[in-house]
């Protein structure tokens, strides 16, 4: 079995030139380890204690910022209210949780702690990759087809991370201008949009070789 229903779906901008090979990555990763942290300045002392993560949820940043000595509310990685704790009392929420325990000093209004979930990578072996770039998604023509086996895409496999490996003379074929493309995962007969984005192909102005 492959991790193929692990994958998210990621959009994606990529820079790209008729004048210069393409090389480009997109890094697939789930939540790994969770970590707590007080910032610098706090008034009160506590910490977190208990972190749990689960594979739901977003990687980065969740903040707690104390509205009292012992109420908080907690915010995601995206900036959005998740809700609101009470200190000692366990929180769980987005597939994060926590309990922020006292110190020696109470906490005060403004205080903030971070909960940091970290990414781990997921692992791409036995997947196979498909991409299609055309310059609209009405356009017949497909501009350029790159897979895993033609080699013009690159499976890192425990790395996380899927590689683009187009050269220029194939790059000068593809019409400058913005282009729209997205990528199918294909593995234990599932296959999984896991890349969606648009392309701003630029016309180069220095001529390769010269």
């Amino acid at each position: 079995m492959t991790a193929i229903l692990q994958l998210p779906l990621i959009q994606v901008v990529f820079e790209t030139a008729t004048n210069e090979d393409w090389r480009d990555g997109v890094a697939f990763a789930t939540a790994g380890e969770v970590v707590g942290y007080a910032a610098p300045g706090n008034a009160g002392t506590g910490g977190l204690a208990a972190l749990a993560v689960s594979a739901g949820a977003y990687i980065g940043d969740y903040v707690l910022t104390l509205t009292g000595a012992t109420a908080y509310r907690v915010t995601d990685p995206d900036g959005y209210l998740l809700g609101s704790g009470l200190l000692g009392v366990p929180f769980a929420r987005s597939g994060v949780s926590f309990t922020l325990q006292p110190g020696p000093t109470p906490f005060a209004a403004g205080d903030t702690l971070i909960a940091s979930v970290l990414p781990s990578p997921i692992d791409l072996t036995g997947i196979g990759f498909r991409m299609m770039v055309k310059e609209s998604l009405s356009r017949a023509t497909v501009d350029l087809s790159a897979s895993t086996d033609n080699g013009l895409l690159v499976n890192g496999g425990p790395s996380g991370v899927l590689g683009l490996a187009v050269r220029q003379p194939l790059m000068f074929k593809i019409p400058a201008g913005g282009l729209v493309c997205d990528i199918l995962a294909e593995g234990d007969g599932v296959e999984r949009r896991c890349v969606t984005g648009t392309i701003n192909h630029v016309l180069g102005v220095t001529r390769p070789g010269a």
